[in-house]
């Protein structure tokens, strides 16, 4: 009787095949032509498939998209961010073995109040896995100085920041001639 265990740190689809020799002809005399064989045995499967789901999240990385990378906004002007929450491994999380991160996001406006930011999810159907990112959107409504900061909830129930927080500084926007 032979037992084997993998451990996984990739997810994805992962496929196996169950062979049984041969070493080289003169190592093992069952298998002669030096050719291993697919182990057949009543109705264990001799290959198969396993779905490897992410882990809890671990962490997080935050893009700021336009000019929002560059620390710049302008009041009346979408501020758009992505966010990719992954596990200790680094993959993508798909949200199936543990489904909840209460991933959040908000801004402190002028340091004297702090808004949440609505996260939209988006889903990546080119990875095994389904993988899913947030994108984060809020739109300035004045001059000055925003914080922008994401946390997440850990399996242990210790609320983590994603790095540290990030500063766009907000200047008027330009008006439309109408």
């Amino acid at each position: 009787t032979y037992t084997a265990s993998t451990t996984h740190t990739v997810s994805g689809l992962r496929t196996f095949q169950t062979l049984l020799g041969p070493g080289t002809p003169f190592e093992n005399p069952n298998f002669p032509d030096g050719i291993a064989r697919v182990l057949r045995s009543g109705s264990f499967s001799p290959s198969g498939a396993v779905k490897v789901y992410s882990g809890p999240t671990a962490s997080v990385t935050v893009v700021y998209l336009s000019e929002a990378s560059t620390g710049i906004g302008h009041s009346g002007v979408d501020t758009v961010a992505q966010i990719y929450p992954v596990d200790e491994y680094g993959n993508k999380q798909d949200y199936v073995a543990f489904p909840s991160d209460d991933l959040v996001a908000t801004v402190t406006i002028n340091a004297l109040y702090t808004l949440p930011i609505t996260l939209t999810p988006r889903f990546d159907a080119s990875t095994i896995p389904v993988s899913t990112s947030l994108t984060a959107t809020f739109k300035p409504v004045e001059t000055g100085k925003y914080k922008v900061e994401v946390s997440f909830l850990r399996p242990d129930g210790t609320r983590k920041t994603a790095g540290s927080a990030f500063q766009i500084d907000v200047a008027p926007g330009t008006s439309s001639p109408e």
